[in-house]
């Protein structure tokens, strides 16, 4: 019984990671020698937890800022930046976005986003445009949720414009939880 229950929980965790991420399913597998050591190390149930899910939230994180944009450049899918800059005058709403691996496009789409981030930034200086999701590295067809049409590299969503209500002036956030 010990077992099946074992299995369940890795099994939805799998689920629940590749659903979100795509790739988190398989990091996670890749990750379990690692949590067994751990688990072997610690005797308190609540530290072998913490101590797991620390580790893996490091291993994920670097596997997905270092390793997942250089193997998805063969599939033809690049990163959105994560950070704005003078030549790049665009960035995430929120870092999860690319934690998530939820920031790869087609390298053109891509091109024609800064060119336009550029004319933005040219008219509007003190401003900077934020995205919100764009579509999975790996394979075309895998749905981004809640955006199903967000599956071919071809899709990025930006954040509206707004203005402060009593100012006028432009701000730089969005309401947008994601």
């Amino acid at each position: 019984m010990i077992k099946l229950l074992y299995f369940l929980k890795n099994t939805l965790i799998f689920s629940v990671l590749t659903i979100l991420t795509q790739v988190g399913g398989i990091i996670y597998l890749l990750h379990k020698p690692i949590s067994w050591i751990l688990e072997k190390r610690y005797t308190n149930v609540f530290a072998r937890f913490f101590v797991k899910a620390f580790s893996f939230a490091i291993f994920y994180s670097v596997i997905s800022l270092t390793i997942i944009p250089i193997i998805a450049i063969p599939t033809g899918r690049v990163p959105m930046p994560l950070f704005s800059s003078d030549s790049k005058p665009i960035k995430p709403r929120t870092i999860l976005t690319c934690l998530a691996n939820r920031h790869y496009v087609k390298l053109s789409l891509r091109k024609e986003v800064f060119r336009i981030t550029q004319e933005m930034k040219s008219q509007y200086p003190d401003n900077e445009v934020l995205y919100l999701d764009a579509n999975f590295p790996f394979i075309n067809g895998f749905p981004l949720l809640p955006h199903l049409s967000h599956d071919d590299g071809e899709k990025l969503d930006l954040a509206f414009f707004y203005k402060n209500a009593t100012t006028k002036e432009a701000v730089n956030s969005s309401p947008s939880w994601c």
